[in-house]
């Protein structure tokens, strides 16, 4: 029996052409596998780019650049991932007022719909009214949840904020005392000014105590940049 290698169906003898595709059939599946899979080509080229791409890149560096490229590139790679509580708190709040909403407002029209008050599009079966109220109590039971647990992040946001702006000010007053000073454009600029964040992200985990793994970073990444820009 043909069969269609696009469509992988099977036809009665006598079809030459898939009625669907228009494409010749072949007497086996089998006799297109591979053409259909291999896709080897296409990767090593792209693969072979990408090599040359980077071959390029390291290959205008002299060796110790090309060592201190690795090990910087090792470096970001263990570097702990610090999660904003200002954000967490935002994001759950958020999800909160939406949530609850949705819930409130869900358990009224059911109720409404229940009592004949209203006329929802959907029939209002005792059953539907019983699956539609879970739903919505549902939502609004999450709405909750998201209430207490941004509850309990709000303290530890007002906290992040206020070691934030520590920090921020005692990176400020490091430049003014010229402690950091932005490299120069030049070849190696990229490979300095890791050096100096590396430099803030060492002396803000010994200025300060306590904190959580990544946070350093996660300051000296959203913050640093802007003030040693400043003029």
């Amino acid at each position: 029996m043909p069969w269609c290698p696009n469509c992988k169906l099977e036809y009665v003898e006598g079809i030459k052409v898939c009625p669907d595709c228009k494409t010749a059939l072949v007497d086996s599946l089998e006799d297109t596998a591979e053409e259909e899979f291999d896709f080897s080509e296409e990767f090593k080229e792209e693969d072979d780019n990408v090599e040359d791409a980077l071959g390029a890149y390291f290959s205008d560096m002299d060796e110790s650049e090309r060592e201190d490229m690795i090990e910087n590139m090792r470096k970001a790679a263990l570097i702990p991932k610090y999660k904003s509580k200002e954000e967490a708190y935002t994001e759950h709040k958020s999800g909160a007022v939406s949530l609850t909403i949705v819930g409130v407002l869900g358990i009224a029209f059911v109720v409404l719909n229940a009592l004949k008050l209203i006329s929802l599009p959907i029939a209002g079966t005792t059953l539907t009214n019983a699956v539609m109220g879970a739903l919505f109590f549902i939502f609004l039971a999450c709405g909750i949840l998201s209430f207490v647990k941004a509850s309990k992040l709000k303290p530890e946001a007002l906290k992040e904020k206020e070691t934030i702006t520590k920090i921020v000010e005692f990176i400020k007053t490091k430049k003014n005392a010229g402690d950091y000073k932005v490299p120069e454009e030049s070849e190696n600029f990229e490979t300095e000014y890791i050096k100096l964040n590396d430099q803030i992200v060492s002396d803000i985990e010994e200025q300060f105590e306590d904190l959580e793994p990544g946070f350093a970073y996660f300051v000296t990444d959203r913050y640093a940049g802007d003030i040693l820009d400043e003029d």
